[in-house]
């Protein structure tokens, strides 16, 4: 069972949030190259967090650039782009969605 983590946004701070975001940006648009739009919607809190303890382990810093969002394409967001831990999350996205199924 997945999908318990989530975060709680009042309690940080305004980089943290835009850091945590931009993951989560990252690893959606990963899944679109990846694996196809439709499987964007798979995405969840549980791998952006392992993505995050292990981009905060690593050496590895993707580079972020602004990209626009599928849920609102007008408004450009901040999204990690490409990096294995990025890839490795969301991989992992789509094989707990289907063991989940």
């Amino acid at each position: 069972m997945f999908g318990y983590v989530r975060p709680y946004k009042p309690e940080l701070l305004v980089r943290e949030l835009s850091r945590y975001q931009s993951v989560y940006c990252g690893i959606c648009k990963q899944i679109g190259r990846d694996y196809g739009h439709l499987e964007r919607l798979l995405l969840g809190y549980d791998l952006t967090l392992l993505a995050i303890l292990l981009l905060a382990l690593s050496d590895e810093q993707p580079p972020e650039d602004f990209a626009g969002c599928i849920s609102n394409p007008l408004k450009k967001r901040p999204a990690l782009r490409g990096g294995q831990i990025i890839e490795l999350a969301a991989g992992l996205t789509i094989l707990m969605a289907y063991h989940k199924a």
